[in-house]
């Protein structure tokens, strides 16, 4: 058999010649197997023939140990062919795959430095572009695929300003909203900032201002509830609606003589007092 090259670099090659393994009469083996294999295949053991099977039996395991005896043995002899060369080689390869593991991780440091400086400068790019757009730099974010290598300078900013103008009209909107429901909230009569708050989470201003009808509407229905829970007393009893408590009237009979504003003034302070009293005259 011919010898082989292999190319390892420009000044290393490994040569070396295969060596083929004869068996002989390896067909007169094979035949002879398929032959016993063929001959007890489906066998069923009888007593005329139990002596006989055995002893086959033992023949073939026999056989069978002397067979993978000796390829064993085969593949020793081989295998310490082989071990010098791989005890030689192996160092090498693990020097190599050392060395290069080492050279990867200074890529990658080198790599992630190379994108924090890119990501910086488009950091820096948005602070000084968004505030003439009257947008706040923070609502501004930067997709990882700016800090590709692939992706230019003129994409990315091209990119950004799109973006900030997008931040702009948002906010534009936003305001406008703002401004329409405090307008409505304060024709309703209602506080606005919580229905304000509500844009944040994504309502719309209709829905909002359904938020605040229905919110009115409720407050004047639980109103009139009160109303029509209240107690009622007779001219001698009063409710104290802050507490609830029920007290006692005093009727009391005055005859009064004063100005026409004098006696204003004294009915005007017994209707804020809550005072019934009957006019005579």
């Amino acid at each position: 058999m011919n010898s082989k090259e292999l190319f390892i670099d420009e000044t290393t090659t490994i040569t070396y010649k295969p060596q083929p393994i004869h068996i002989r009469n390896f067909d007169t083996l094979q035949a002879k197997i398929e032959d016993i294999r063929a001959k007890y295949d489906g066998l069923v053991v009888t007593a005329d023939s139990y002596q006989n099977d055995k002893k086959t039996k033992q023949e073939l395991n026999k056989l069978f140990n002397r067979l993978d005896e000796q390829r064993r043995k085969v593949k020793r002899d081989y295998m310490a062919q082989i071990k010098p060369f791989e005890d030689a080689i192996k160092p090498l390869e693990d020097d190599i795959k050392e060395t290069s593991v080492n050279i990867d991780k200074q890529l990658k440091t080198y790599d992630e430095k190379w994108k924090e400086a890119k990501r910086t400068q488009i950091q820096q790019f948005i602070n000084d572009v968004a505030p003439n757009y009257g947008v706040s730099a923070d609502t501004i974010t930067i997709d990882p695929r700016f800090l590709n290598k692939s992706t230019t300078k003129k994409q990315w900013q091209d990119a950004i300003v799109e973006q900030i103008k997008l931040a702009q009209a948002d906010e534009l909107r936003r305001k406008q909203n703002v401004e329409v429901l405090t307008k409505y909230a304060h024709k309703a009569g209602v506080d606005p900032v919580p229905y304000v708050h509500l844009l944040s989470n994504g309502g719309t201003v209709l829905e909002i201002q359904d938020i605040i009808d229905s919110d009115i509407k409720r407050a004047e229905e639980e109103k009139q509830r009160r109303e029509q829970d209240e107690v009622k007393v007779s001219e001698t009893k009063s409710v104290d609606r802050s507490t609830g408590e029920v007290i006692d009237k005093v009727l009391v009979s005055y005859e009064l003589s004063g100005t026409k504003e004098q006696i204003k003034a004294l009915e005007a302070y017994m209707d804020n007092a809550g005072l019934i009293y009957r006019k005579r005259g």
